[in-house]
């Protein structure tokens, strides 16, 4: 940064004005000189921290698009997985339901058999008193 200042002169018109000797004003010059030199920034100053500052947003703007494009690619991804995972469950479940109905099947036909053969058994052992009974009643 640097400011235009006309050292000279403003250490003459302190000199001018009889308020400082010629090395107080140069001291005092140079001072000023110093501190203006420190503090003070010009429009090209700020016109290139404008353009610093714009380049920034245009870079975080960018930083941003990608960060998005990368989230929804992201998203996408859990979608598509998350989708895999549910019909694969799903799948699982129908083989499961479909296992339990088979076994189901088998013991319905099991059960049939057992209260066949426990009805065949009652009506044998039946048809046994019934005979006993009829000896027994003659």
């Amino acid at each position: 940064m640097s400011v235009i200042y006309d050292k000279l002169s403003f250490m003459r018109r302190l000199e001018g004005e009889g308020l400082f000797s010629r090395t107080q004003a140069e001291a005092l010059t140079e001072a000023v000189h110093g501190a203006l030199s420190e503090t003070v920034c010009t429009k090209a100053d700020l016109a290139a921290l404008k353009s610093e500052l714009k380049g920034e947003i245009v870079g975080a703007r960018g930083e941003a698009a990608q960060a998005r494009t990368d989230l929804s690619y992201e998203i996408a991804q859990v979608r598509t997985d998350l989708g895999h995972d549910i019909a694969q469950v799903r799948a699982d479940l129908g083989h499961d339901i479909a296992q339990v109905r088979t076994e189901m099947t088998l013991i319905r036909a099991d059960l049939k058999l057992w209260m066949g053969s426990m009805a065949a058994a009652l009506f044998a052992s039946l048809g046994g008193l019934m005979t006993v009974f009829k000896f027994l009643v003659h």
